[in-house]
C-alpha cells in the first residue's frame, strides 16, 4: 500500500497488492510463462489451439495470472473455462520458464497445435478481436486446480497468419 496525504485533503492510498504479489511470486520461484512466437497454421482453415493444463497429482494450484498475445493479421481469440480432467499435452510442449533465474520447473505444462480444425471450447467465457500488428496483454485470474487445463484458441484461417501467444501463471 502507498498512501499519500495533502494538506486539506483526505490521504489517498493506493494499493500496489497485485504488483506486489506478482513481485513476491517471481522472487519466490513460483511464477511462470510459457509461450510460442512467430507461428501460423500447419494448413488453411487450420486453427492455433493452445493449452494450459496442470497434471493429475501436481500437489499445486495454479493461477493464470495474464496472457500476453498478438496476431499479424485482424483476429478473433478465444478462451474457455477451465476444464477437467486435464488430457495429454498438444503436439508442440516447449519447457516453461521459470522467472527466477535457477527455480525450480513447473508443475504446469503449456503446450500448443497448429493442426486443429477445431477449437476445443465448446463454452467460452470471453473472446477478443485483434488488430493487424498488435500485442495485447490480458490479467486474467484463472485457478487451475490440479487434473485441469485450459485452452486458449485463436481462430486463424490462412497459413500467412502470424501469433504469438504467452501465459504466465503462479503454482502454489
Amino acid at each position: 500500500m502507498v498512501s499519500h496525504t495533502f494538506p486539506g485533503i483526505a490521504p489517498i492510498v493506493i494499493s500496489t497488492d497485485t504488483f506486489d504479489s506478482r513481485l513476491d511470486k517471481a522472487e519466490g520461484g513460483t511464477l511462470f510463462t510459457g509461450g510460442v512466437n512467430q507461428v501460423a497454421p500447419s494448413a488453411a482453415n487450420n486453427l492455433i489451439r493452445t493449452k494450459l493444463s496442470n497434471p493429475v497429482g501436481s500437489g499445486v494450484s495454479m493461477r493464470i495470472q495474464k496472457v500476453r498475445l498478438g496476431t499479424a493479421t485482424v483476429n478473433r481469440i478465444i478462451m474457455g473455462p477451465p476444464v477437467t480432467p486435464a488430457t495429454a499435452n498438444l503436439t508442440n510442449a516447449p519447457a516453461p520458464v521459470n522467472k527466477l533465474q535457477g527455480g525450480a520447473a513447473a508443475k504446469g505444462a503449456f503446450s500448443y497445435d497448429l493442426t486443429q480444425t477445431t477449437s476445443g471450447i465448446t463454452t467460452p467465457i470471453d473472446q477478443w478481436r485483434t488488430e493487424a500488428g498488435k500485442t495485447y496483454e490480458f490479467l486474467v485470474g484463472i485457478v487451475l486446480p490440479a487434473n485441469t487445463e485450459f485452452f486458449l484458441t485463436f481462430l486463424d484461417v490462412a497459413t500467412t497468419d502470424i501469433a504469438d501467444v504467452f501465459l504466465e501463471w503462479s503454482e502454489k
